[in-house]
């Protein structure tokens, strides 16, 4: 298993692993407290977090959820409770590997 990491920001992390023939790649932010019961939600066009403090759109997780279908790409979401404020939210998505 191979795999690598990136600082993309103060609270945002990348990283990827190979593994049976996949790339997986994730997404980590750290940010106001998001709900579980918001993940069913997050990839709904125009939606915004109950504690989110920044502007926006709510569109970016819409056209990742509507890509990954497209292309039938496997993605997942996770939340983690940090404290009472903050969440470590996860998004990674499963990417096939072409061997030449």
């Amino acid at each position: 298993m191979k795999s690598k990491s990136s600082r993309t920001s103060e609270r945002t992390f990348f990283y990827y692993k190979n593994w049976n023939d996949k790339l997986i790649v994730y997404v980590e932010n750290i940010g106001p407290r998001l709900d579980e019961d918001e993940i069913d939600y997050i990839t709904n066009r125009g939606y915004r977090g109950k504690n989110n403090g920044t502007t926006g759109n709510g569109v970016g997780l819409a056209v990742y959820k509507e890509i990954c279908d497209k292309c039938h790409y496997d993605y997942r979401f996770q939340v983690r409770q940090l404290n009472p404020n903050q969440s470590l939210f996860t998004a990674s998505i499963e990417l096939p590997i072409t061997k030449k």
